[in-house]
């Protein structure tokens, strides 16, 4: 026998607010996993463009692909399972989290820190204060951490007027 569709006035207000729940967090989790595969992807892109040009060396550049890939490989493999998993937010957050930690240690460019925008950007679309709230903390010290390193190597005239804004 097959199992019958409750219709919509047969579900209880609980039951549809599960239901909306779980809507929000599936549309969240596509939107999130689309755009981090969109920045990301176009990051991994950079670095293998540039990889014959050896302008960056050879295992901070399979690294970068590597940070950049892996970790959105397995949140849409997770998604594709479950599209209401919880994992899928924790693992744009902390994947991406790890690849702006990465290239803000290991590249030379100043400008860097502004691939924090994106992050924050993103995460903001699962409407959790909290949980956008440590990410931007986090950037914050990295940010920190990475202008006090710079500070200890001394500093150019051009890189002093650019400190304060990464930690900003």
């Amino acid at each position: 026998m097959a199992k019958t569709q409750k219709t919509l006035d047969q579900y209880s207000t609980a039951e549809l607010e599960a239901l909306a729940a779980k809507s929000e967090i599936h549309i969240a989790n596509k939107l999130a996993l689309i755009a981090t595969s969109f920045v990301c992807g176009f990051i991994a892109m950079t670095y293998i463009v540039l990889l014959p040009q050896k302008l960056i060396p050879l295992p901070i550049s399979i690294t970068t692909i590597l940070i950049a890939i892996l970790p959105q490989i397995a949140a849409w493999i997770i998604y594709r399972r479950r599209f209401e998993s919880p994992m899928v937010r924790h693992i744009v957050g902390c994947g991406f989290g790890l690849l702006y930690a990465f290239i803000l240690f290991t590249s030379e460019i100043g400008i860097v820190y502004l691939y924090a925008i994106p992050l924050i950007v993103i995460i903001t679309i699962y409407g959790d204060v909290t949980y956008t709230a440590a990410i931007a903390f986090g950037t914050v010290i990295l940010n920190a951490i990475s202008v006090a390193i710079t500070m200890s190597h001394g500093v150019t005239g051009d890189e002093i007027t650019s400190l304060p804004m990464r930690v900003v």
